[in-house]
């Protein structure tokens, strides 16, 4: 079992900490300090510090943008974006540097699912509760404030807590990893992001194909659908029901006017991208582009003004050519790669990190097909849990390396370790095993 207690916590994870907290509760602006405090540890730590091709590749895509600086017309905005931006990078390198250990990384992703459930979450139900929504959408306030954004984030912590609710850790960390798979999968229902739904539904559908415990996952599901009917209100479905209409550009004004109006965005979108291949207009340009672009056409006025395309990666290819797009691909593709490799050599001997894996790996896909309708890579928590998947990757990786048996002794409900002593094990530490019963056990193993 993995342990996981306050004296696991270091100083590199203690600045995350503030970190989280001050993103999602906004009650303090020290989020700089936590970051200053996470580097300090992350420079102290003893074990070294690592650059991972996320990293790397994250950084390339960050040059490349400063070179097409000269070329955008916007070089004010675009100036203003590669700070924050930069930013972004010194919050990654942190992330990616903080969890040396299984024990921190549970640290690490208890903190975020914690925070978002005491503040997005919460204050997204208790609106929900008094009725104060937007044509029965549901979200809360500031970076929470966008109905979508909110549900693609709401898909990533609630992939973070199947990771927990999958894994060897105590059981009060596991029930309430439970609670808030649950409550997750309701939150995103409540905002009516019908790419949020679409990307979750496929990711499950996926995770579920892949996963040997279809069963449970199954008996999850029908629990989660039942409890999702029973509480939505009706405008949900109603919104839902008019999905059947975006398969046709023809029948897109039936399905809202929000429909229609993403098809336009779509449009532009494509014809900055299409004239500006190489360098694009400028990282955060887009905006100021989209503004001009929409004005060009008659049939383009349903997305006048400084508007966001919608869609992450054509704002992407938009805003940094086609080099720029293909630099933050490899950076997504690089962990998505690493954790896929690692998951495979993990399914013979150790299902439970496989499934682990596989619960944060999908969770990214989810939150990638949601950002076909919408543009989710202007935030630090993309960036944030990309590193919570590289480092679980990682950490499973010196798992394999470490010589164990392929079915553990402990955690004590391990089903070779029950047949071998014929009956129900007790919760005792293995540490606490005789030696001559647990020479016992290693001749049994043996034989």
């Amino acid at each position: 079992m993995v342990a996981v207690s306050t004296q696991h916590m270091s100083v590199s994870l203690f600045g995350m900490a503030i970190y989280l907290f001050c993103v999602h509760s906004f009650k303090l602006p020290i989020a700089s300090a936590g970051i200053a405090i996470g580097l300090l540890g992350v420079l102290g730590n003893s074990s070294g510090v690592k650059f991972p091709p996320p990293l790397l590749l994250y950084t390339a895509f960050l040059t490349w943008c400063a070179l097409c600086l000269p070329s955008s017309q916007f070089q004010s905005v675009v100036s203003t974006t590669l700070v924050d931006n930069l930013k972004i990078l010194l919050i990654f390198f942190v992330a990616l540097n903080t969890a040396k250990t299984l024990s921190q990384l549970a640290i690490f992703i208890g903190l975020w699912v914690l925070f978002f459930g005491l503040y997005p979450a919460r204050g997204t139900f208790f609106n929900f509760v008094a009725g104060i929504g937007d044509f029965g959408r549901y979200a809360w306030n500031f970076s929470f404030s966008n109905f979508n954004d909110l549900a693609a984030y709401g898909i990533m912590v609630m992939a973070l807590s199947a990771f927990l609710l999958a894994g060897r850790f105590q059981r009060w960390i596991r029930i309430g990893a439970l609670i808030s798979t649950g409550g997750l999968s309701l939150l995103v229902i409540l905002t009516q992001s019908r790419g949020a739904f679409i990307g979750l539904v496929l990711a499950f559908l996926m995770l579920m194909f892949r996963s040997k415990n279809r069963g449970r996952l199954i008996r999850f599901g029908g629990i989660a659908v039942l409890g999702i009917v029973l509480l939505a209100p009706g405008a949900v479905w109603e919104r839902f029901s008019r999905m059947k209409y975006l398969g046709n550009t023809d029948t897109l004004g039936e399905a809202d006017s929000s429909a229609e109006q993403r098809f336009v965005l779509l449009q532009i979108a494509f014809a900055i991208a299409k004239e500006h291949p190489l360098t694009g207009v400028g990282l955060g340009a887009y905006p100021e582009a989209h503004g001009q672009y929409a004005e060009a056409r008659k049939e383009w006025q349903f997305g006048r003004g400084n508007r966001d395309a919608h869609n992450m990666y054509l704002s992407l290819a938009a805003e940094t050519g086609i080099p720029g797009l293909a630099l933050f691909l490899a950076m997504l593709g690089s962990a998505l790669l690493r954790a896929t490799r690692v998951e495979r050599r993990l399914r013979q001997g150790h299902a439970i990190e496989a499934d682990q894996l596989r619960m944060l790996r999908f969770g990214l896909v989810a939150y990638l097909i949601a950002a076909v309708f919408g543009s989710f890579h202007r935030v630090s928590f993309l960036y944030l849990y990309i590193a919570i998947l590289w480092s679980a990757a990682e950490l499973f990786e010196r798992l394999l390396a470490s010589p164990v048996v392929s079915a553990p002794l402990w955690p004590p409900n391990s089903d070779r370790y029950s047949a071998l002593r014929g009956r129900r094990p007790s919760l005792r530490p293995l540490e606490s095993v005789g030696r001559g019963q647990l020479g016992g056990i290693m001749r049994r193993l043996d034989a």
